[in-house]
């Protein structure tokens, strides 16, 4: 058993027609980068509406191997294109041609507004356009994210499943699967099992795009590749590696998307200028490629909507470009410019349950919104820096986000690894820790968290789920001034050693202050033993007190 080789080096196996246009590959030009260390580099998405019924390819090989987790990096492309090639973790940044194609498109009132919530960081600006006597009349009210979390790294794109998993996919070869809570269920590394010559072959590769399964499971696929071979590639929920199929490599980054049945890889690419969206059976067969003669050079997303329409978003023409499920072409619409309706610079689409078409528009720092027949209703959210964008299964639009380069110093974060050295979950960020200086699980598998610089105790279930947090800076009785270090007793109160005041202090599993334990001493540490002692060092006294009556 083995990878597929797709048969598609260059050939199409359906019967031509129209629709379908050859390319041939290029090797990988030569670009130019400036990094910048608070930047986040946009990359390729796509979203996927569907059901996973897949028939099963010829000669697919599977792995048992567990999920691992790798680091990140990030980085800015100052050039206006902002593209990546893939050979080994080095991103290449290329001049391109740009066309001057200017399109304005009517603002049309849609009678089935939807109520987006976001994942993400930043108050929005949503803007409701309506006419009043043939005159456009634009009303603007700041709307905030219902819900956001931190990632651990930098993400480049985020796809969500139609159970509500939300993939986000990092530069390097990490995939991290959250739940809704921006807990990780799932973190694993971008191999596939090659059989050769009966023995089993790891191959990394480098994800350009990732997008989710079926309703039948959370089944995350990937494309991808390094500098031999691409690969279209499907992982379980657990991130073991299960089936996929070669492709010919290109220069530049392909992005994904699966039909409804979830039975066909729809794949773009990019050569010379030149852009087609390619569908492949999962046996690697090339079915048709089209997209060229309509003038697409650098797409940049593409989405498959509930009627199987395959919606391709330009980030060199700016076009919305429109296609049936067998190629054939409906219209384009938008165009370059900032007036409503138009685009600059779009890097991702999506599409809600009512075929609404969303675009993440990275020139103009907005999100629109388009009617599926291509006309302008609103502006979603404007002010944004977007790196990418999905529709959850309620509704829900979530995006990834690039902020202004800032330095950000002194934030804290706690990490819970598996003994295999997993990464299972982060936080604390959010909650705003700075300087953790003391850590400890208490007998019901809370985590508490105590901040030498804020000055608060911070009280997380196992999961990662913020309690509450008490305490806070000061001299009274409750509060902390430097607090080291942290322990609770079997009765779950929570001592705390606080070096600022030169006390310890007792509180309940509530936070509620006690008493104070002990007071003129330079506590540095602090421990409990097996019978309730309490072993504490000092370090003027450089010596280790027991306590046994507090």
């Amino acid at each position: 058993m083995s990878v597929v080789e797709g048969s598609s080096n260059g050939e199409d196996t359906h019967v031509p027609d129209d629709s379908v246009e050859e390319m041939e590959n290029s090797h990988c030009s030569t670009q130019t980068d400036e990094y910048g260390d608070g930047f986040i580099e946009p990359y390729l998405t796509a979203y996927h509406l569907g059901n996973l019924d897949a028939e099963h390819p010829g000669e697919i090989s599977s792995s048992q191997q567990e999920p691992r987790c790798h680091g990140a990096s990030f980085l800015k492309e100052t050039s206006k294109r902002r593209f990546c090639s893939i050979h080994e973790d080095t991103l290449q940044n290329e001049e391109s041609t740009q066309t001057k194609e200017d399109h304005d498109t009517s603002i049309s009132q849609d009678p089935t507004d939807h109520y987006y919530t976001y994942i993400g960081d930043h108050d929005y600006t949503y803007i409701d356009n309506t006419s009043i006597a043939g005159r456009q009349h634009v009303k603007e009210e700041r709307v905030k994210a219902t819900k956001s979390f931190d990632v651990e790294g930098h993400p480049r794109k985020v796809t969500v499943s139609t159970s509500g998993k939300i993939a986000v996919m990092f530069r390097g070869r990490r995939v991290s699967v959250y739940d809704t809570e921006g807990i990780i269920t799932v973190n694993f590394l971008t191999d596939i099992i090659k059989i050769e010559e009966r023995h089993e072959k790891t191959i990394p590769i480098f994800p350009h795009d990732v997008s989710f399964g079926t309703l039948a499971n959370n089944d995350v696929w990937i494309v991808g590749g390094n500098q031999l071979s691409h690969y279209v590639a499907q992982y379980d929920c657990g991130g073991r590696f299960k089936t996929g199929f070669a492709i010919p490599p290109i220069s530049e980054p392909r992005i994904l998307a699966l039909n409804r049945l979830s039975n066909r890889a729809i794949v773009t690419e990019t050569d010379k200028h030149h852009g087609m969206v390619k569908v492949f059976m999962l046996n690697g067969m090339l079915e048709r490629g089209f997209g060229w003669r309509q003038g697409l050079m650098y797409p940049t997303g593409i989405t498959v909507d509930s009627d199987d329409s395959i919606i391709v978003a330009d980030s060199s023409t700016a076009y919305i470009y429109v296609y049936r499920d067998n190629g054939q072409f409906l219209f384009k619409f938008a165009g370059k410019g900032t007036k409503n309706g138009q685009l600059s610079l779009p890097l991702d689409i999506c599409t809600d349950s009512s075929r609404h078409i969303i675009v993440a528009d990275s020139g103009n720092r907005r999100i629109e919104l388009f009617t599926s027949r291509g006309e302008f209703i609103r502006h979603i959210a404007t002010d944004v820096e977007l790196l990418s964008i999905a529709v959850g299964p309620d509704g829900q639009l979530v995006l990834t986000e690039a902020s202004k380069k800032k330095t950000v110093r002194h934030r804290g974060a706690v990490k819970v690894f598996g003994l295999n050295g997993i990464l299972e979950r982060s936080f604390g960020r959010r909650q705003g820790l700075m300087h953790p200086t003391g850590i400890t699980v208490d007998s019901d598998d809370s985590i508490l968290v105590v901040d030498s610089s804020t000055a608060y105790i911070y009280v997380y279930r196992d999961n990662g789920q913020f309690l509450f947090k008490f305490a806070g800076k000061g001299t009274n009785n409750g509060q902390l001034s430097l607090p080291l270090d942290i322990c609770t007793d079997s009765s779950r109160h929570i001592i705390v050693a606080d070096s600022g005041n030169r006390r310890i202090e007792l509180f309940t599993s509530r936070g509620e202050f006690i008493r104070h334990i002990a007071a003129d001493i330079d506590p540095l540490s602090i421990a409990l033993g097996p019978d309730g002692q309490l072993f504490l060092a000092e370090v003027s006294k450089k010596k280790v007190t027991i306590l046994t009556n507090y």
